[in-house]
């Protein structure tokens, strides 16, 4: 039976907040809007007959336009510290002025910074210096503020989230292996790979949604089981069809990854201060071209340092507590998720003149 009201999907034009959108509209128990930023963003949810609104969080006009008979909100939208601190308040008032009933704020277990240890949702968290995970903290006490107003307000904190769509861990994963370049590391892959598949933290969203006791509560949200990193190339790597992948010792990946930082780092401030001027000599000099982007392939398929740094990482983030208070049981097995990440690569041409 479709709920009342209507459930308003923030970030709804990328990986995890169209995914969102699609299972809840082919569930048919709600009736889905779908904020998205850009409208070249929407042409994944597009295929389906939802509600689409253009949502700016910094703007409280078009936020109020967006809540227009809005009771739930999963908040999936992320940007620069404007969109994702301020932009979170901004939200949260309009959905109290809106009469909003339930508000799922997407959070992440980068909250916990970069420490080795077991990770709970009682874990102290503080500032790390490391952007991402900064943010996102500070938005969470953005959330705790309108939770003690009244909101029935949730937090989940996911780990590494992939299949279909996936941009990070799927599809680049996919495109490093497809090159042949990038094999295990080693000591330095065999960190705790926490992997969640998108279908299972939507149900996990459903469920905080519904649920009468996710009310005023934080919960970590994992998979059904976790494995190392190297575990997860090897798998991902099988289930393309790809010959067994390389077998780079601790030291070499190490090596990879200093050799190639200092032209990352000078890559990176030539993007962000002289795009323009270096398209422009790209353009006109196909031998500069040519090398950049050899450059930028070779960059994608080397380790960076802080990819090693993730990848050796002794660190879990137990879901015991959304497990047994809201009754959330991860459905889908790494051999599975892999599976269905490889069929949809393979259905989008990804593996083609291999």
């Amino acid at each position: 039976m479709e709920r009342q009201g209507i459930t308003l999907v923030t970030g709804a034009g990328g990986f995890i907040g169209g995914r969102i959108v699609e299972m809840f509209h082919l569930a048919g128990a709600r009736r889905v809007r779908a904020g998205i930023h850009r409208w070249s963003s929407c042409a994944r949810i597009g295929r389906f007959p939802v509600d689409i609104v253009a949502l700016d969080l910094t703007d409280r006009t078009t936020l109020s336009r967006a809540l227009e008979g809005v009771n739930e909100i999963v908040h999936c939208a992320k940007g620069n510290r404007e969109v994702t601190v301020e932009g979170t308040r901004l939200l949260l008032e309009a959905a109290i002025a809106a009469g909003v009933h339930r508000f799922v704020h997407l959070s992440t277990a980068e909250v916990y910074g970069a420490a080795d240890g077991t990770f709970t949702e009682q874990s102290e968290c503080t500032p790390t210096g490391r952007e991402y995970g900064d943010m996102k903290l500070e938005a969470e006490h953005v959330c705790r503020e309108f939770s003690e107003r009244g909101l029935a307000l949730t937090i989940l904190r996911p780990p590494i989230v992939y299949g279909p769509f996936s941009t990070w861990w799927t599809v680049d994963l996919a495109r490093k292996l497809i090159s042949g370049r990038w094999g295990t590391m080693g000591a330095r892959g065999e960190g705790i790979c926490n992997l969640l598949y998108v279908d299972d933290l939507v149900r996990a969203i459903r469920i905080a949604l519904e649920h009468p006791r996710a009310a005023g509560a934080t919960f970590n949200v994992n998979g059904k089981e976790t494995t190392s990193w190297n575990s997860y190339f090897v798998k991902l790597a099988l289930a393309l069809g790809l010959p067994p992948l390389a077998e780079h010792s601790s030291p070499r990946a190490a090596m990879r990854a200093n050799i190639w930082e200092p032209v990352r780092r000078l890559g990176a401030f030539l993007k962000r201060n002289y795009l323009g001027t270096l398209k422009a000599i790209a353009a006109r000099c196909r031998l500069v071209d040519t090398m950049m982007r050899a450059t930028e392939r070779r960059l994608k398929t080397a380790p960076s340092r802080a990819e090693l740094a993730l990848f050796g990482r002794k660190a879990l983030f137990p879901a015991d507590k959304i497990c047994s208070e809201l009754g959330f049981v991860p459905a889908v097995s790494i051999d599975e998720g892999t599976r269905l990440s490889a069929e949809w690569l393979r259905h989008e041409g990804f593996l083609l003149g291999r």
